[in-house]
């Protein structure tokens, strides 16, 4: 049986929830870790999808056990997570 990728999303919106929806109802990966700035906003989004919360997006790219980021925020914040996250030294685009 091959291993489920784990997944953290940053952004605990409308977007996140939708892609969170989409990972448990085909249960190929495994949500590990949600992100977002509002810390209660974060914590409900990790009860409703049973994984871990932070208000830090660094931590996300920082988890060792995250193969796949999601980022689940508006458009005009996608340059700056990329360029802080390091880009393509990381290998996480």
């Amino acid at each position: 049986m091959n291993k489920k990728l784990k997944v953290a999303i940053i952004g605990a919106g409308l977007v996140g929830n939708k892609r969170a929806k989409v990972i448990k109802d085909l249960n190929k990966e495994e949500l590990v870790l949600v992100a977002d700035i509002d810390k209660e906003k974060a914590k409900n989004f990790a009860e409703t999808y049973n994984c871990q919360f932070t208000t830090s997006w660094q931590e996300v790219v920082r988890r060792k056990d995250v193969d796949i980021v999601i980022v689940a925020t508006p458009n005009n914040f996608l340059p700056i997570y990329h360029q802080l996250a390091g880009g393509s030294k990381t290998k996480r685009h």
